[in-house]
């Protein structure tokens, strides 16, 4: 987790953190059935990317303050971050305030865990500038009772997340891919996605073709593993989604699939240059409200790029959503 944290480090002082937030998409997602308390038991393999937001951490002033370049996100308690500020301070009896000022590149409800994302990395951020107080396990419990990925967010990488998605077992790295992002303006209801689901036993997708992809280090055979089961939920919900993955499908997007349950759409690429060309046929198609860009499956550690372009390739600005 430490070695994590390093790798989200831009910019550290006495009292204050700047950190990255990454993205995450889905490399498999199974719903496999409704829970007692509501929730649905998953199976899924998630992996950050290079498409983050950026999180300035700072003890100091009295209780929990925020501030955001996008003006329609909370800034109050209903805010993850703010929730795992004031999770951590509590549990960890901090007496200063704390400052958080979100930066946001991540499109907001794009099924890509943006605030899952900022929660988990607050907590790792103040559970650093606190000075260690609170172990991984305690961290790991806190982050499940934020939201689902938020646990994934206290490893990154490559990952197994199973229950709620809150159980987290970290693979082996995937070999290095290059992601075409495709987001739409629209957005989908997770809640409606899940309670469309239906289950077919005979119908699940055998996830250790996946596995042996990442582990083979195959490139070829993991994009031919991708698979994502709330698909079929969401296009019901969303016909324009479903003609927009119709349409990237022709325009030569690799076995494209929702992260989450959506609305981005992505495909995974071999090489930098595969993905950049099909990022500019995408964008000469596609119709000018849906942003097209590029992110690695690799954080570089932020000192070697030299606190530049860490946030993908030609990412959208000041947090479109």
């Amino acid at each position: 987790m430490n070695e994590y944290l390093e790798l989200l480090t831009i910019e550290r002082g006495d009292r204050r953190l700047r950190l990255r937030s990454p993205a995450k998409i889905n490399l498999f997602l199974e719903p496999l059935r409704k829970r007692p308390d509501g929730y649905h038991e998953i199976v899924t393999v998630m992996q950050t990317i290079d498409l983050c937001d950026e999180l300035d951490i700072e003890l100091g002033g009295t209780g929990i303050e925020l501030e955001c370049d996008d003006p329609d996100l909370p800034r109050g308690p209903e805010n993850l971050a703010c929730q795992a500020a004031e999770a951590f301070a509590g549990a960890a009896g901090l007496e200063q305030g704390v400052r958080i000022r979100l930066s946001k590149r991540i499109p907001v409800g794009g099924g890509l865990g943006g605030g899952s994302s900022n929660a988990g990395t607050t907590l790792l951020g103040l559970n650093a500038l606190a000075g260690w107080p609170l172990s991984r396990g305690r961290l790991d419990r806190m982050a499940a009772s934020l939201g689902s990925d938020v646990s994934f967010f206290l490893y990154g990488g490559t990952a197994l997340c199973q229950g709620r998605g809150e159980r987290v077992k970290a693979l082996k790295l995937t070999p290095e891919f290059w992601v075409v992002l495709v987001m739409p303006p629209m957005k989908v209801s997770t809640r409606l996605v899940y309670e469309r689901l239906t289950f077919d036993l005979t119908k699940r997708q055998d996830i250790r073709r996946m596995l042996r992809s990442i582990n083979d280090s195959d490139v070829g055979a993991l994009r031919e593993s991708l698979y994502n089961g709330l698909a079929a939920a969401v296009f019901e919900q969303s016909p324009p989604l479903e003609r927009l993955c119709r349409e990237v499908t022709e325009e030569g997007l690799p076995y494209p699939q929702l992260s989450g349950s959506g609305s981005t759409l992505y495909g995974v690429c071999c090489s930098g240059a595969e993905a950049t060309a099909l990022k500019r046929r995408l964008r000469r198609r596609l119709s000018g409200d849906v942003f097209v860009a590029v992110a690695r499956n690799r954080l570089a550690p932020a000192k070697e790029i030299g606190n530049g372009n860490h946030r993908g390739e030609d990412q959208p600005k000041g947090g479109r959503q």
